[in-house]
């Protein structure tokens, strides 16, 4: 009977030992779960099991951050269809939608989503939807944001959110979507506050509007500006074909570029194909790794 208490009690202390190791392995490690999590899909070439784990735990720092500004934010006033929003980093306007998507955005803003301004830098912010960007942007020491927005209620927040800025005429607001021609196209509005909205992904929530569409070579050149430093796009599985109607623009200034790759169709592989054979120059460097919808996938891209 002693025998069998000690066999016990050992087996006891064995099994709490180990729980108690894989909970403090959850605790500081949370990003391990995803080594054993079966099902997951890795889809990016530039990522692996290993990396998204490394790079959750990276992240997991931010979620006090996004709590935070979550906390401290509140809708001020509605005008219509609009709200504004009260947060530690300043009042914004926003469409309709949840009231989770501005902490988001504003923590993807303190983590440098996008990768870091250099003090001078022009930019041209593709898919600019209300202004997080760029106001961050600018207050990095950006001179100039070209901001390239189809969605009217967006632009509309836009404009409000950085008036002055307008004014002063550190930002051109581009009331179009971005596409390698210029023509009219079929604009999905698919919710979450126009940041879903997509020339390619149909959703599922209030329809379309037909909205006009340009390229960044053409922006450059009627606007004539004197060089472009970043191109950020984030335009929802339509980034190779911004890119192929940048042509001119980046053979000629080799700007930096921040491609949004988080969702599909976007292809992080296949648009670093498209510039290898536009500017072989290049060289990838990979965001984090994160899991959207069962898939290991690239946040964002960089070339430069």
């Amino acid at each position: 009977m002693r025998q069998t208490l000690t066999n016990a009690l050992r087996l006891f202390v064995f099994v709490g030992g180990a729980v108690l190791c894989v909970l403090l392995v959850l605790t500081f490690w949370p990003g391990t779960v995803l080594l054993a999590v079966p099902g997951i899909r890795v889809s990016s070439p530039y990522c692996s099991r290993w990396k998204a784990a490394t790079d959750f735990n990276k992240l997991n720092k931010y979620s006090e951050t996004e709590r935070r500004l979550a906390a401290g934010s509140h809708i001020e006033k509605k005008d219509g269809k609009f709200a504004l929003w009260r947060t530690p980093k300043g009042d914004f306007w926003l469409p309709d939608g949840p009231a989770d998507l501005l902490p988001l955005l504003l923590t993807q803003q303190e983590r440098h989503i996008y990768g870091r301004i250099r003090p001078g830098d022009v930019v041209i912010d593709c898919g600019a939807h209300v202004g997080t960007f760029a106001r961050a942007a600018l207050a990095q020491g950006a001179s100039l944001v070209v901001a390239v927005e189809p969605a009217p209620d967006a632009v509309e927040c836009f404009r409000r959110n950085l008036a002055n800025e307008i004014a002063a005429g550190k930002v051109i607001v581009c009331p179009k979507g971005i596409w390698d021609a210029n023509t009219v196209l079929k604009f999905y509005l698919n919710g979450n506050a126009d940041a879903a909205d997509s020339f390619i992904v149909h959703g599922s929530e209030s329809g379309s509007v037909e909205v006009p569409v340009t390229t960044v070579d053409t922006l450059v050149e009627q606007l004539k500006l004197p060089r472009v430093d970043l191109i950020k796009a984030d335009v929802k599985g339509a980034t190779e074909r911004a890119l192929k109607g940048a042509a001119s623009v980046i053979a000629r200034y080799h700007p930096r570029l921040a491609l949004a790759t988080e969702e599909p169709p976007e292809n992080p592989q296949s648009i670093a194909n498209l510039l290898s054979g536009m500017a072989p120059q290049y060289r990838l460097s990979c965001g984090p790794c994160i899991v959207v919808g069962g898939e290991i996938r690239t946040d964002v891209v960089f070339f430069e």
